[in-house]
């Protein structure tokens, strides 16, 4: 149950930042220091997401 809310509150601020990226790309142009930076925070949270589900589903866990 924890893992299935985790898993939802985090694909909701996914979906908050790729509004967020997408304003800073239109706002500017796509070479910015700012759409860089929300770009590689979206990679670092769905990084962790992936990372979370695979360890507590012993996803990399090898017996």
């Amino acid at each position: 149950m924890g893992l299935i809310v985790y898993i939802i509150f985090m694909l909701l601020v996914v979906l908050y930042i790729l509004v967020r990226l997408i304003r800073a790309i239109r706002k500017r142009n796509f070479f910015d220091l700012e759409v860089l930076i929300w770009f590689l925070v979206l990679i670092a949270v769905l990084l962790s997401i992936f990372g979370v589900v695979l360890f507590t589903t012993n996803g990399l866990l090898v017996k």
